[in-house]
């Protein structure tokens, strides 16, 4: 009797752990913050289109849109940031040129100036279509050009019957993530 309910409990115990593994993704991060950070960042800021080394050929301005959006809720609206617009005409103008983030900020009028890079935006076909997004994102300090915060995030998403996620959703999900981090250095 006792050998039997072991063997159930074992079953049992398995079944919940591939449950688990099934209806959550991979995910990877670090999280940089330079000691001093709090006392040197300084507003507006500016958040610019992320360099983009995935094959989708938007991922760089849709998530830096996602971000800066993230980024004015995670601080209760209270952050002030360049207007999209003016960094928009200025990406325009700019084209594909390499730029110099303490540069870029310095044209835009910025004191500090968020960047990053979309390392992968895509559906990886292993046992079906699980979206992943690979994410480094950095405030760079205009006057200075010191980073004051940094951080990498990679995450794969689910699809079963019971949670679908799609490239959209988590990247929103991790622009969250993000924000809230960046946020909170910004606002000690």
């Amino acid at each position: 009797m006792k050998k039997h309910r072991a063997v159930r409990a074992l079953v049992v115990t398995s079944v919940i752990g591939v449950l688990l593994l099934l209806l959550t993704g991979c995910a990877a991060q670090s999280n940089f913050v330079a000691s001093d950070a709090a006392d040197q960042v300084k507003e507006p800021i500016a958040v610019v289109p992320f360099d983009n080394l995935s094959g989708h050929p938007e991922a760089g301005v849709i998530v830096a849109e996602l971000f800066q959006d993230e980024l004015y809720e995670a601080s209760g609206r209270r952050v002030n940031l360049v207007s999209p617009e003016q960094v928009a005409a200025l990406s325009e103008k700019l084209d594909e040129q390499p730029h110099n983030p303490a540069k870029l900020g310095e044209m835009l009028g910025a004191k500090a100036i968020i960047v990053g890079r979309v390392n992968e935006f895509a559906y990886k076909h292993v046992l079906g279509e699980d979206p992943a997004v690979s994410l480094s994102v950095r405030l760079v300090d205009v006057g200075s050009g010191d980073v004051l915060w940094n951080a990498a995030l990679s995450r794969t998403g689910r699809c079963s019957w019971f949670k679908q996620d799609s490239l959209s959703r988590l990247s929103h999900s991790m622009c969250e993530d993000l924000a809230r981090w960046v946020a909170a250095v910004i606002e000690r």
